[in-house]
C-alpha cells in the first residue's frame, strides 16, 4: 500500500500580518470601549431617573393630607331693592313746601312701619320730613313740611327709616323733576356661607408637609380660581404644640385652612342654601386631596357668625 504526503512549502502558506491588521484590531477594542461607556453611563442615568421617579412616587402616595372636616361660617346677606324712584315737585326754586313722589320701585313700604325722611345733603345735611307715617303707595305724592330753600343746585337724600335699618334709596338731584334711579340694598336678607375652614392631618408614614407651597383648586357653582398661601388661603394652627404652622410636621398637629368667599365676587361667591363645591388641595409633592362642601338646604335657623357642617 502506497502513502502520498503533501509537501508543505513557503511559497503556498502565508500568515497575513502588517500594519493594516494591527490598525484594525486597534479600532475595534476603542469602539467596544466607547459603546461600553455608553451603556454604563446609560445605565447609571436610567437608574437615577428611575430612582427620583420612584421616591416622587412614594411621596404622591404618602405625603397627603388627610381632610378631617368641613365648616361653613354663616353670614347674613342684605337683600336687593332694584331701580326705586322719586320725584320732587316745588312750585318755585324757594319753595317753603314741596311734595316728594313715590313714582315706582320693587319696595314695600307698605309691610313696614317707618319714617320717610328726606335730606337736602347741600343745606348742613339739614332734615325734611313728612308729618305721614302710613303706608306709601305708588304714585302717592307725599308733602314734605319744613323751611328749605330747594333749588335745582341742592342734592336730596331719600330714605326711608325704622327703628333699626336705615335703607338709601338713592339722590334726586340736579333738577326737581328728575330722578336719580340707583339699585340699593337692604338689610333683611338671606343666610350664606361667606367662609369655608377645613380642619386637615398627616397622612400616616407623611414626611412633614408644608402647606405653604400647596396649591387649593376651587370649583364652585358660576366658575373655577387657583389659590395660594396668604393669597387665597390661610393655615392656622389649630393644634400645633411646636408652633411650626404652616408645616405640618407630627401625626398629631391638627391646621385650619380657611378660604375666605367673597359677597360680590364671581368664582369665590357666597355659596347659597343647598349649593356645593370642590375643593381640590395639591401639595408640592403632587399628592392631592379632594373634599366636595355642601351647604345645608336651610340655613335660616342660623345667626350671622354661626358654624354650620359642610
Amino acid at each position: 500500500m502506497e502513502i502520498s504526503v503533501p509537501e508543505f512549502t513557503r511559497d503556498n502558506d502565508r500568515g497575513q500580518v502588517g500594519i493594516e491588521t494591527l490598525i484594525v484590531f486597534i479600532a475595534m477594542i476603542l469602539v467596544a470601549a466607547i459603546a461600553a461607556s455608553v451603556l454604563i453611563n446609560t445605565a447609571g442615568f436610567l437608574q437615577n431617573q428611575a430612582s427620583e421617579t420612584s421616591q416622587d412616587s412614594e411621596d404622591q402616595v404618602s405625603n397627603q393630607v388627610l381632610i378631617i372636616s368641613s365648616i361653613g361660617e354663616v353670614a347674613e346677606v342684605d337683600g336687593e331693592v332694584e331701580n326705586v324712584e322719586f320725584e320732587i315737585d316745588a312750585d318755585s326754586a324757594d319753595a317753603d313746601e314741596a311734595d316728594l313722589e313715590y313714582l315706582s320701585g320693587d319696595f314695600d313700604f307698605e309691610s313696614d312701619d317707618g319714617d320717610l325722611i328726606v335730606r337736602n345733603v347741600d343745606e348742613d345735611e339739614e332734615f325734611v320730613w313728612t308729618d305721614d307715617t302710613d303706608p306709601v303707595t305708588e304714585g302717592e305724592s307725599i308733602a314734605l313740611h319744613d323751611e328749605v330753600d330747594y333749588s335745582d343746585d341742592d342734592d336730596i337724600e331719600v330714605e326711608w327709616t325704622d327703628d333699626s335699618t336705615v335703607w338709601d334709596f338713592g339722590t334726586v338731584d340736579d333738577s326737581f323733576d328728575d330722578t336719580e334711579t340707583e339699585e340699593v340694598t337692604v338689610e333683611d336678607g338671606e343666610n350664606q356661607i361667606s367662609e369655608i375652614s377645613m380642619t386637615v392631618m398627616q397622612s400616616p408614614g407623611a414626611d412633614e408637609i408644608d402647606l405653604s407651597g400647596a396649591s387649593i383648586e376651587y370649583i364652585g357653582p358660576d366658575g373655577q380660581d387657583t389659590l395660594t398661601y396668604e393669597d387665597g388661603f390661610d393655615v392656622i394652627g389649630t393644634q400645633d404644640e411646636d408652633e411650626t404652622a404652616p408645616v405640618l410636621t407630627q401625626r398629631q398637629d391638627r391646621f385650619t385652612i380657611e378660604i375666605g368667599l367673597e359677597e360680590d365676587g364671581e368664582d369665590l361667591r357666597y355659596l347659597e342654601e343647598g349649593e356645593d363645591a370642590t375643593v381640590r388641595i395639591t401639595t408640592q409633592s403632587g399628592s392631592e386631596a379632594v373634599t366636595i362642601v355642601n351647604v345645608p338646604q336651610s340655613l335660616s335657623s342660623y345667626d350671622t357668625g354661626d358654624a354650620v357642617e359642610l
